[in-house]
């Protein structure tokens, strides 16, 4: 399961990040609980470097109202099995704005 920060920006490096926590020899990452050393954090001329590309961090486009794609396809195949096709096909079409999660 994930959790959604509302009005949260997307932070810039890890150095910005409020998930980030300063040590002596660098930073870590608390949702991955990873060591980032000092090396990483920074680029060569000394400012902060660029998020790793292993941050667990998404950012999510602006959208309007999200529903469960996948449940409303199924209520319409159910109730209106004729005429459903041009309506699947639109539904599946749409862009996916945060990809389905399985629980494990």
């Amino acid at each position: 399961m994930s959790v959604l920060i509302k009005g949260m920006e997307m932070p810039d490096s890890c150095m910005a990040c409020p998930f980030s926590v300063s040590v002596n020899f660098g930073a870590v990452c608390c949702p991955t609980h990873t060591t980032i050393p000092d090396s990483k954090l920074f680029n060569d001329v000394g400012e902060p470097a660029d998020r790793q590309p292993w941050c667990p961090l998404i950012e999510i486009p602006p959208h309007g109202r999200l529903i469960d794609a996948d449940a409303f396809s199924k209520f319409v195949h159910d109730k209106w099995e004729d005429y459903d096709h041009w309506l699947l096909d639109y539904i599946e079409a749409r862009p996916t704005v945060i990809e389905e999660e399985v629980e494990t």
